[in-house]
């Protein structure tokens, strides 16, 4: 049986989503998101809002939000920001091209079988037998498979986009069953030094967003037989 790819949406509560905003870093072009976070959320629940996928459902469309806005008191614009971070617990995946120091035979070979993201990876890659079955159909080695399938494993976390999991994967935190047991300090001290080294990327994440990774990466179902 395949497991999600992303955490339950309805068991993520909203309070939860709410200490998530407050302990965030935002970028300029949200900060209506941090106004008035205890109000905002107090009207959320008021409206009958208890969980993530909850509050996904309501703003999920243009009429939607237009009527929950009509509804809440709420402005549009807190709502189309609010859409934005609801959005961002279901990473989107991405190609395997976009991950940096990966072997472009690799790519090739994975396209050739119909697989070019991460989630096609993550679907047809979970257990050992499948793996095999891949090595088999794409001539490429057992272990470049699993190291592209742990790379699809990390894409599954909050804000772990295609240079975030290259670090973690070479900072040793290969799994989401790594990253969840994961010690904030050590850990966010690790990937900041494989990218000192290999340069990845010029914006490392804060230790917030770290910590946030780990905190999400808990909630993940485990998935890949390693």
């Amino acid at each position: 049986m395949k497991v999600n790819y992303h955490i339950d949406l309805e068991s993520y509560r909203l309070d939860k989503v709410r200490q998530d905003l407050e302990s965030r870093e935002v970028t300029r072009s949200r900060r209506l998101l941090k106004e008035d976070i205890p109000g905002n959320f107090a009207i959320l629940e008021g409206q009958g809002i208890r969980s993530l996928q909850q509050l996904s459902d309501a703003l999920k469309t243009k009429k939607k939000l237009a009527e929950f806005s009509r509804a809440s008191g709420l402005s549009e614009d807190y709502l189309v920001l609010l859409k934005r971070e609801v959005g961002s617990y279901t990473p989107k995946p991405f190609n395997l091209s976009k991950v940096p120091a990966t072997d472009p035979e690799f790519i090739d070979k994975f396209e050739a079988v119909g697989i070019k993201n991460t989630r096609h990876l993550f679907d047809r890659g979970q257990t050992r037998s499948e793996r095999a079955q891949l090595s088999r159909q794409t001539g490429l080695p057992e272990s470049a498979v699993l190291e592209m399938m742990r790379i699809a494993d990390l894409s599954r976390i909050w804000g772990v986009g295609p240079f975030f999991t290259r670090i973690l994967y070479e900072a040793g935190y290969d799994s989401v069953q790594a990253v969840a047991v994961a010690d904030l300090d050590k850990m966010y001290q690790e990937v900041n030094q494989v990218n000192k080294e290999k340069g990845y990327t010029p914006i490392m994440a804060s230790k917030g967003e770290v910590g946030m990774c780990i905190d999400y990466a808990k909630l993940l179902p485990v998935a890949v037989e390693y």
